[in-house]
């Protein structure tokens, strides 16, 4: 019962959101719901995510509010690490809600995250999980 709870709390809190985009008065995510929200993406549905032939194996590490997770993105498999690896092709990070948004294909990338082949490649497997 508690993971229906937690998928429709989130997926009432994006559809919330792109309503009021709809109307031009979207208001950020909740923060702690927001993390929460990033925390089920990276590790419910990208890791389940199908197969990539054109995965190149980046890795990425999504940061906010205090918390990260490291992907590496492989052919087969996405494996996530709960913190910061210095070996991460990229990074991207910022306000819980920004991050969520962004992951959900719902907003530009947070401020201060750098444009990266391994950002593009973490986005581009997202949408094909979700």
């Amino acid at each position: 019962m508690g993971f229906w709870i937690r998928r429709l709390a989130h997926e009432t809190s994006i559809h919330r959101y792109d309503l009021q985009s709809a109307v031009g008065s979207p208001e950020p995510i909740d923060p702690d719901l927001a993390v929460d929200g990033i925390d089920e993406v990276l590790t419910v549905m990208l890791v389940r995510s199908k197969p990539d032939d054109d995965a190149s194996g980046s890795t990425i590490t999504v940061r906010s509010a205090g918390l990260a997770w490291t992907l590496a993105i492989a052919r087969d498999v996405v494996t996530l690490e709960r913190q910061v690896s210095d070996r991460a092709d990229a990074q991207v990070s910022g306000p819980p809600s920004e991050v969520l948004l962004w992951l959900w294909g719902r907003g530009p990338m947070p401020a201060g995250a750098r444009e990266s082949a391994a950002a593009d490649e973490l986005r581009r497997r997202l949408a094909s999980a979700t």
